[in-house]
């Protein structure tokens, strides 16, 4: 599960907002968020709406974030060799950092430096993906696509597998967009998976 980002706003407008009406409409922000994301899960959904109503202090935020951790849908731990099997042609490809608490992974993304690459896993539709593309660093800070946050990014270009039909054989097409340098970052604040598998759905063309 994704925990709305605009919770951390929600804290912020208690401890600073003076008028009643604007807590009240970043509370309801966060409601409709969390029924969005657990529209299939009723029960979970109500477990995580009713506290939402009584959170105002540090406290109260930090005991909420606490008990939400169990309802986290973690990622799939993955061994070496099956990320290995996911990106059969790198002979020498370098290996994430697998020590990780994948209940805070929505996808597990690493850069291997020498070959300027990017490298991104993700469950698509019950199954592992695996995804490679250049990686081109701005050395500035723009929105980042995956999580809506304004860091510093890099450029992820990969060549789509996608081919029209009756396409010549010399057919290439690259998608790209701009992500943060930082994955664990962009992991943590991740509120809708949308925009990523419609990329990685872009680069394995289904």
């Amino acid at each position: 599960m994704l925990l709305p980002y605009n919770l951390r706003y929600l804290q912020n407008a208690c401890q600073t907002a003076s008028d009643p009406k604007v807590v009240a409409s970043v509370r309801y922000s966060v409601q409709s968020k969390i029924m969005e994301l657990l529209s299939e899960s009723p029960d979970i959904q109500q477990l995580l709406l009713d506290p939402i109503a009584s959170l105002n202090t540090a406290d109260d935020f930090r005991e909420y974030l606490s008990s939400a951790e169990m309802h986290l849908a973690e990622f799939p731990q993955l061994t070496e060799k099956q990320i290995r099997k996911l990106f059969p042609k790198n002979k020498k490809l370098a290996l994430p950092d697998l020590s990780v608490d994948y209940r805070f992974v929505t996808y597990l993304g690493w850069v291997d430096i020498s070959s300027t690459k990017l490298f991104i896993v993700y469950p698509l539709d019950g199954q592992v993906v695996g995804i490679e593309g250049k990686y081109t660093p701005t050395h500035k800070k723009s929105v980042c696509f995956l999580c809506n946050r304004h860091s510093e990014t890099a450029l992820f270009t990969a060549v789509s597998k996608a081919r029209p039909a009756h396409a010549s054989p010399d057919y290439y097409k690259a998608v790209g967009n701009y992500m943060c340098l930082d994955s664990r970052e962009c992991n943590k604040h991740i509120t809708n998976v949308d925009a990523l598998e419609k990329f990685i759905r872009s680069v394995i063309g289904t």
